[in-house]
């Protein structure tokens, strides 16, 4: 037997929040194709650290938004990545496990 959970879906799909220093960013649903180029980057066994390190930092700021357009915004990326490494190894935990559950949501 089946049961579709949509609670479960909806949560999965919902945009992720972030609040750093009492800033609070709200993310945005990539879709697959988004991710694809810069997820592919973290599995490539040949990628070095700094490609892996602007993988990551065009990630999130695909997610929490800091574009051109945006200039004046506070940059996620940098904000993130002067936190403390444990808590940026939480961070990148749950991030990486929020892009992987789009990833199935999709397929």
């Amino acid at each position: 037997m089946s049961m579709f959970d949509a609670d479960a879906e909806e949560a999965a799909l919902a945009p992720p929040r972030l609040k750093i220093g009492g800033r609070v960013y709200v993310g945005r649903v990539l879709s697959r194709d988004e991710m694809r180029p810069h997820a592919a980057v973290f599995g490539d066994e040949e990628s070095t650290e700094e490609a892996r390190y602007l993988a990551e930092v065009r990630l999130i700021r695909l997610v929490y938004g800091r574009g051109w357009r945006r200039f004046w915004r506070p940059d996620p990326a940098r904000a993130v990545l002067k936190l403390s490494p444990a808590t940026l190894g939480k961070f990148r935990a749950d991030f990486f496990a929020y892009l992987a559950r789009l990833n199935a949501a999709a397929t």
